[in-house]
């Protein structure tokens, strides 16, 4: 169903379904099937700060326990593309901000020490950009 959700473009129903499983890898999946260009388009982005919220959240979860190379790559590209997105002023969502932002924090600080070298600069990139939402 998320996979013909995001052929629809109906991207914030296929995100809604994904976050509501509370599961890391329905998330993951999701983020696979849907074209990253597309739901972050110039013309408008095609997800709700409640929902961009949640995927900060849930995709900082899934990057502590994500070993698979590609895998990575996916969690770190759509982090970033939703930090530089969000807006951490919105009302329905202000409150829940710092406390997201400070728990990924943590899960990136956790993975820079565990993880393959080449994680790392992408890692402390995203740190600063995420920091900035504070």
């Amino acid at each position: 169903e998320i996979s013909s959700l995001c052929a629809a473009d109906r991207f914030e129903e296929a995100f809604t379904k994904a976050v509501s499983a509370s599961d890391g890898s329905v998330v993951l999946f999701t983020c696979k099937s849907c074209d990253i260009g597309t739901v972050f388009s110039p013309g408008g982005v095609s997800i709700g700060q409640p929902i961009l919220i949640c995927l900060l959240q849930q995709l900082g979860a899934v990057l502590v326990n994500t070993a698979d190379p590609d895998d990575m790559k996916i969690v770190l590209q759509w982090l970033q593309e939703i930090a530089v997105t969000i807006d951490p002023n919105a009302p329905d969502i202000q409150r829940h901000v710092a406390s997201v932002v400070q728990q990924l924090l943590a899960n990136i600080n956790a993975k820079m020490s565990s993880c393959d070298v080449a994680f790392r600069r992408p890692l402390q990139t995203l740190t600063q950009i995420i920091r900035g939402l504070l």
